[in-house]
């Protein structure tokens, strides 16, 4: 039988397709439509994606589904019986999800023994999951049998164990007891020779973003809760189809990064109308060290830039359609899309609302200005059907699997709850809060304080696995000129694409500068697009006044820097010395 409980989601849907289906059919039209991209810009989007993908895809995380035990209480245990009692010195393990600890209890020969706890310390938010972790064995005593157990009240999920003698030979001879599963696939890996690279660990919020996907695929409450779910919900398909896995939260957020490479191109060439400054501008995003290292980690970011960047997409097309007196139906078919986007985006993140800035001053505009044919009442009920219940009836749907796991009976009412939470934690949650990698606004496009968010060598090793998240600086500097001299053109020459250019990459910027809590520099990733759409601008203005060589030649340059710069963005392990002694210079 149908749960009451479901009604308002029902209501919410059919509304929202009503809506949909009432302007799809009023903005239809039969002029042939214009025609952005032919055969050729298709395959050199094909080829730069497929490149590009191919790169991005090296090295992005293990694809290993471990096996797991799974203590959900206090005392929960089993035991291993050594059957040759002998010095050990290290036990590796390595946890998956769970807010709780295990700990050790070894036994010698003697009848000595002790208890050593794991890392994972939810309490400090200092978490082990998805990290290899190791238990040094201080004792020289013959072990008989090692006791793993639950030590705290929450669950622990352990996914492998690996146990080594004192000569550093792992040991296979050994008897599970006290244990009602069969836990061969628990020990049945060596640790990995690198498993201080990127690839087989969590970071960054990857573990609380993939730690929701796990409780979204076992209907359990989702515990990353600060942001719209949307992007989580892409995350946690990848962890359906690829496992929980790095490789599996990681895939979406990089095919997104890889798609945004085929939408920069459009968007170029619509802007344009250049297919030369269209792959101009595709290369720069490809060659962007943000780019490149951000899109590889299970991001919310990464989405949120995708739909932004075409949501501005459609709102140019739009403006381009009123300014040049297109039928009405076009432009607003044109805001329809941009409408759904931008419900795309903010059920995202918080962030893609700074769109707003200029969504509303360019449709009031267009509307007000240019809108000849529409009467006054059908242009404001048109553009806040399209601008506003739309988007929001979108990010309010995107909220019906947290909903599902959740006790409210009302849908409006715990979307309203979590809203007020949300806000709530984004305005007051981290005032006072310090961090080490904290930047300031400004400082971003000059790349001043880059954020470290992976480092990993073992000791006496002479390779490294490292991540910055930074930008290529002459894209970034350059991006910053270009936004200065856009706005200039814009405001002094009447220029209405520099002014487009303008008003979009700093509505996604400055709106920083009213945070008052902790900032990263990664939180600049979504202007990045726009941005370089604006620097590719400023490109095509210097190279139509003679300077040809001086655009190839920093071309050059922003792709030697990525090439020079790929072992401290990548992950990849390489020589140690380079990265920190040639790469970091933070």
């Amino acid at each position: 039988m149908w749960s009451t409980k479901y009604d308002q989601v029902v209501y919410c849907a059919a509304l929202l397709c009503g809506i949909l289906i009432f302007f799809w059919w009023r903005t239809r039209n039969k002029a042939k439509a214009q025609i952005i991209l032919d055969l050729p810009d298709k395959l050199i989007i094909l080829g730069l994606m497929l490149v590009y993908g191919a790169l991005s895809f090296v090295n992005l995380g293990e694809l290993k589904n471990y096996s797991s035990w799974n203590g959900n209480k206090l005392g929960d245990h089993f035991v291993l019986k050594l059957t040759k009692p002998e010095p050990l010195s290290k036990i590796y393990y390595y946890l998956g999800y769970g807010t709780g600890n295990m700990a050790v209890e070894y036994t010698t020969e003697s009848g000595w023994s002790d208890r050593e706890r794991f890392a994972n310390d939810n309490e400090n938010f200092n978490y082990a999951a998805y990290h290899w972790e190791a238990i040094n064995i201080v004792t020289k005593d013959k072990i008989t049998a090692l006791e793993f157990m639950v030590d705290s009240n929450d669950p622990i999920e352990l996914k492998q164990l690996a146990i080594y003698n004192s000569a550093g030979k792992r040991i296979t001879d050994f008897q599970v007891v006290d244990s009602d599963k069969n836990l061969t696939e628990l020990f049945s890996m060596p640790v990995p020779e690198h498993k201080e690279n990127m690839a087989s660990n969590a970071f960054l919020d990857e573990y609380f973003y993939g730690l929701t996907a796990y409780q979204y695929l076992h209907d359990i409450q989702p515990y990353a809760w600060a942001h719209p779910q949307l992007a989580l919900l892409f995350i946690t398909l990848g962890v359906l189809l690829f496992g929980a896995s790095p490789f599996g939260w990681r895939f979406f957020p990089n095919l997104t990064g890889i798609l945004l490479i085929g939408v920069i191109y459009l968007f170029a060439k619509r802007l344009f109308g250049s297919r030369r400054w269209a792959i101009v501008a595709s290369l720069l995003l490809i060659f962007d060290f943000m780019h490149f290292s951000f899109t590889r980690t299970a991001s919310l970011d990464a989405f949120t830039a995708l739909f932004v960047t075409l949501e501005y997409y459609f709102l140019y097309d739009y403006f381009c359609k009123r300014n040049n007196s297109h039928a009405s139906s076009q432009a607003w078919r044109s805001l329809l899309w941009c409408g759904l986007l931008f419900g795309l985006a903010i059920s995202t993140k918080w962030v893609a609302l700074y769109s707003i800035l200029t969504l509303a001053p360019i449709v009031i505009y267009g509307e007000l200005i240019l809108n000849k044919s529409d009467g006054l009442f059908k242009k404001m009920c048109w553009s806040l059907s399209l601008l506003v219940l739309v988007p929001l009836l979108i990010y309010g749907i995107v909220y019906l699997p947290f909903y599902r796991l959740a006790q409210d009976q009302s849908f409006i009412g715990f979307i309203l709850r979590y809203q007020q939470e949300m806000f709530s934690f984004h305005t007051t949650g981290k005032i006072g809060a310090t961090h080490p990698f904290n930047s300031p606004w400004w400082s971003w496009p000059l790349n001043l304080k880059p954020d470290e968010v992976w480092f990993g060598s073992a000791a006496n090793s002479s390779t490294a696995s490292a991540i910055s998240l930074m930008g290529n600086p002459l894209i970034w500097f350059g991006g910053l000129v270009a936004i200065l001299f856009a706005t200039w053109q814009g405001v002094m020459q009447k220029k209405s694409l520099a002014l487009f250019l303008s008003l979009s990459g700093l509505s996604l910027y400055l709106p920083w500068i009213l945070m008052g809590h902790y900032t990263f520099i990664y939180y600049f990733y979504i202007a990045i697009p726009i941005w370089i759409l604006t620097l590719t601008y400023l490109l095509s203005i210097v190279y139509s006044n003679g300077g040809k060589f001086g655009v190839y030649f920093y071309l050059l340059i922003v792709a030697a820097l990525f090439v020079i710069y790929y072992p401290d963005i990548s992950g990849i392990e390489f020589a140690r010395n380079y990265v920190l002694n040639h790469l970091r210079f933070y």
